[in-house]
């Protein structure tokens, strides 16, 4: 018997000093009951942590209504489905009482009639604390990772296998949890980068320890869109020296297809931007050219006909042909005959003497056809297509050979005195450029025009002016020397008479 209690001592001895020393609160509560229903429960027991956590000084007897007001009635109903079943149950409570964060775990001690349970606290403020910078970190780090287009991966070389985080299936367009190995992976790769990417990775499993790997390359999602990636990391190995070995890759690839496009319109701009500059530069050198030639003609057919071949070698129009006003002052436009045909235009054009011959018994009142619509407006006319043009009014286009065609007015002080148009037997590509800078080409015209004009006009009236000098030397000094002469001879015949 004595051995017993002996026994029994050192083993509460044991209990005893476990149980005070112990970190986590602990306590034993009587279950009350009323009706056969838990209405409250009283501590019983309890350790220095649970008095601790409580903030009380002695809580032997008290009661739950007292300490935590309002949550009586949940927790009872645990301790009876505890102490009912046998059970033990755990869960985790938040004390605003308190202030902080517990993992409780409830197991019965004692059935009815005493029904006593225990419950163990353990205080996970920090725990929980931590838990929750980490959740908000993680979620930060995937909210980051989705609005930058990036995502994780691990490499098991030996195995072959990746793990892949959700937002790097996302970017390639595949259900989360997709196995996923090497060979996967070359098959999601644009053909044309799949023997690039064998030789990346050969590359990067041979680099030394340490150095990163970095590489571009294109996807094919499984909707068909392609998507430029770039693959970011690191190879870790085992061993050293001949030993060494390969053993995972951890990195991350990022979607860089906006970046992609942004350098491939960049590019596409810059590109477009130095041929508007070459073709700016090449436009105002054929102003240039058709300044000078025009300059230098000797008669508007010849500035014409310069003009014609000039603008017909920079765009490649075939046929050119001049209108000018007629000359019976009603305001009409009639075929000048100035023709310029390029290289072998007269087998691109079928029947160009047919269409001559039209031309030259045509005229257009202003609004009238592609000639009239120039005179009338003052700015250049394209078509496209001759034949759908609702207002031709010479021929069978389709007939004649004739395709595309442009008309731009020469004008003189605003005013349209005539009309150069040019033809193309296939197809001429719209060059919004040409359009504006033909209206300058036909004021030099008009410059040329109006100084011919001017030359003429001051020719015929030199040539007035010299039949009405001569007229007066005829009418006036020519009678008077003849008279002198008369007079002379007179006197002569009288002073030989005379001696």
């Amino acid at each position: 018997k004595r051995s017993e209690e002996q026994v029994l001592a050192e083993s509460e001895d044991r209990y005893r000093k476990l149980f005070e020393s112990m970190s986590e609160g602990f306590c034993v509560l009587e279950v009350l009951y009323e009706d056969g229903a838990a209405v409250d429960h009283r501590v019983v027991e309890a350790n220095p942590a649970f008095t601790q956590h409580c903030g009380l000084k002695d809580p032997i007897g008290k009661r739950a209504s007292e300490m935590m007001p309002g949550l009586e009635s949940d927790w009872n109903e645990i301790y009876d489905r505890v102490i009912q079943t046998g059970q033990a149950e755990r869960f985790v409570h938040s004390s605003d009482a308190f202030g902080r964060t517990f993992d409780v775990e409830v197991v019965c001690v004692s059935g009815p009639p005493e029904a006593r349970v225990g419950v163990l606290f353990s205080d996970i403020t920090e725990r929980k604390a931590v838990e929750e910078a980490l959740r908000e970190s993680e979620e930060r780090l995937r909210q980051a990772a989705q609005a930058a287009r990036f995502g994780s991966y691990h490499y098991d070389v030996e195995n072959q296998t990746s793990h892949w985080s959700p937002e790097l299936y996302a970017i390639h367009g595949m259900d989360p949890g997709t196995p996923i190995d090497l060979q996967e992976i070359e098959t999601l790769l644009h053909p044309d980068d799949r023997q690039r990417y064998r030789e990346f990775i050969q590359a990067a499993l041979a680099a030394p320890e340490g150095q990163e790997y970095e590489g571009e390359f294109r996807i094919v999602r499984p909707d068909g869109e392609l998507r430029w990636m770039v693959d970011r990391g690191r190879v870790l190995f085992d061993g050293e020296g001949d030993d060494r070995r390969p053993v995972c890759a951890t990195g991350m690839v990022i979607d860089i297809t906006e970046r992609k496009t942004a350098e491939e319109q960049l590019k596409k701009l810059n590109e477009s931007l130095e041929e508007q500059i070459s073709q700016r530069t090449a436009m105002l050198k054929m102003l240039q050219d058709v300044t000078r030639m025009a300059n230098e003609a000797r008669t508007v057919e010849d500035a014409m006909l310069a003009a014609m071949e000039r603008i017909s070698r920079f765009n490649g129009w075939q046929v050119g042909h001049a209108w000018r006003l007629a000359d019976d002052g009603n305001g009409d436009f009639v075929s000048s005959g100035i023709w310029h045909v390029a290289g072998k235009a007269e087998q691109a054009v079928d029947r160009l003497d047919e269409f001559r011959e039209i031309c030259k018994q045509t005229r257009f009142s202003p609004g009238q056809g592609l000639i009239g619509a120039v005179a009338q407006s003052g700015q250049p006319v394209w078509i496209d297509d001759i034949v759908k043009s609702s207002d031709w009014r010479r021929g069978d286009a389709k007939k004649l050979g004739l395709h595309a065609a442009i008309a731009f007015p020469v004008t003189v002080n605003g005013k349209v005195v005539a009309v150069l148009e040019f033809f193309s037997g296939n197809q001429a590509k719209r060059d919004k450029r040409f359009m504006e800078i033909m209206p300058d080409v036909g004021i030099q015209l008009g410059h040329v025009m109006e100084r011919k004009r001017l030359e003429k006009e001051t020719a015929e009236a030199t040539e007035v002016e010299q039949r009405r000098i001569g007229s007066d030397v005829h009418d006036g000094v020519g009678q008077e020397l003849t008279g002198l002469r008369y007079m002379a001879q007179t006197h002569a015949e009288t002073l030989a008479e005379q001696s």
